[in-house]
């Protein structure tokens, strides 16, 4: 259920950079263990691999923060480029952009959970500006 309360608990799990890319990971090898005659689609299948590893609430936080950013880039995040938008210079890195969905609060909208798409866009140049200063 998408109430306050269970977004309180979700934004009180921490997670990493590291945290997104190991569930990213179980879900290119969900895929690449899976038959051509067994179809598996969206972020079910890692999640299960992901669970067998990490605490459920761990789990269910990424798994809601990877859909807030999964409707980000349907949005289209300007500067950032994707295998969908065609070849180009992205102006913030994968890392970036997956070190601030696992650190940036959700937010409700509507029956879901969010990222503020402003404050997620400010924190996402800050993190990159930062990243290629050091």
């Amino acid at each position: 259920m998408v109430d306050a309360e269970e977004l309180q608990r979700l934004n009180a799990v921490q997670l990493s950079t590291g945290d997104v890319l190991a569930f990213l990971k179980a879900g290119v090898e969900t895929r690449r263990l899976t038959t051509r005659s067994v179809k598996h689609t969206g972020v079910g299948p890692a999640a299960t691999r992901f669970l067998e590893q990490e605490a459920a609430g761990k789990a269910m936080a990424l798994l809601c923060r990877m859909q807030a950013l999964a409707d980000l880039l349907h949005e289209g995040i300007p500067g950032f480029v994707n295998e969908q938008s065609g070849p180009g210079v992205s102006a913030y890195s994968s890392t970036a952009l997956f070190a601030v969905a696992a650190e940036h609060p959700l937010t409700l909208s509507g029956n879901t959970y969010a990222f503020d798409r402003e404050s997620f866009l400010e924190r996402l140049l800050a993190t990159a500006e930062s990243a290629t200063h050091a």
